[in-house]
């Protein structure tokens, strides 16, 4: 009786307060490491396909690479990737000597 009461209670109160979406300014006080990136917007920041991401993480894919962030199983049918993990896999790769020429112009 007293487990049946305090069930009753809780979801009194649970309904008083209502659930806000979760806004950009609310993610960084989190910090970016807790948010989780789903595939399609994994592919729209990395600017590749999704059938892309998948040919990195396959070991038998002449595109894979192994430094490439591992997903985050989220659920039975559902991954993600950390956003950390990803950002700092971006940071990592080489730059390019378009990126290195356009440092050096604006350093002049």
């Amino acid at each position: 009786m007293i487990l049946k009461d305090h069930e009753e209670e809780r979801k009194k109160s649970a309904k008083q307060v209502p659930m806000q979406p979760l806004n950009p300014s609310r993610t960084r006080e989190m910090g970016d490491y807790r948010r989780i990136l789903r595939i399609k917007k994994l592919s729209e920041l990395l600017g590749i396909g999704i059938s892309s991401i998948y040919a990195k993480l396959d070991p038998k894919s002449p595109s894979h690479d192994k430094t490439f962030p591992a997903p985050v199983r989220l659920g039975a049918k559902a991954v993600g990737w950390r956003y950390s993990e990803v950002m700092a896999w971006i940071d990592s790769l080489p730059y390019s000597r378009a990126d290195l020429a356009d440092e050096h112009r604006g350093a002049a």
